[in-house]
């Protein structure tokens, strides 16, 4: 959950199509940004809806851009290359139903239904994704999905600070 206000000073429009410094070893990818690794071509895309927005703190731990816009579609299709790899936040809408474990809690929005989509068309070799914060693999148009687990964070709102203060916000691989 990025703390988008803080990122919209960092990105300058111009330069939306590759990735942007933040901080340290952080980058921004944006959405639809594109970026060559050992000869792969790298494209994220993050967002989602977010189901559980009423139990996070508006301009703190929440933000109304973390959801995908019709000018970010619009960006993502606008690329007309092969893409290796696709790194998005979430999953796309045939994903969800084989998350059988979810008790069905994924609901198709505009994001997960923009996935499937992206993955129908380009067919990337590999899509990377968490947001569901538990490990799974599918096989959807020739493309490999994973969804990511094991990463732990610690909950800003409890801490009662900025999500970029140095101190709060920390990956632990477990």
């Amino acid at each position: 959950h990025e703390h988008w206000d803080h990122l919209e000073n960092h990105i300058i429009k111009e330069n939306y199509d590759k990735p942007i410094h933040v901080y340290g070893d952080i980058y921004h990818i944006p959405r639809g940004a594109t970026f060559e690794l050992n000869g792969k071509i790298f494209m994220g895309f993050g967002g989602a809806y977010s189901i559980d927005k009423l139990q996070r703190t508006a301009g703190i731990s929440w933000f109304p851009q973390e959801q995908p816009n019709y000018e970010d579609q619009t960006r993502l299709f606008d690329y007309k290359g092969k893409v290796d790899y696709f790194l998005a936040h979430t999953i796309p809408d045939s994903c969800l139903n084989l998350m059988v474990d979810l008790i069905k809690i994924g609901i198709p929005d505009f994001t997960t239904r923009i996935l499937e989509e992206f993955v129908k068309r380009y067919k990337p070799t590999y899509m990377y994704c968490g947001h569901w914060h538990r490990r799974h693999s599918f096989k959807v148009y020739e493309t490999q999905v994973e969804v990511l687990s094991n990463i732990d964070w610690i909950d800003c709102n409890r801490l009662k600070t900025d999500m970029y203060n140095d101190d709060c916000y920390k990956v632990v691989e477990i």
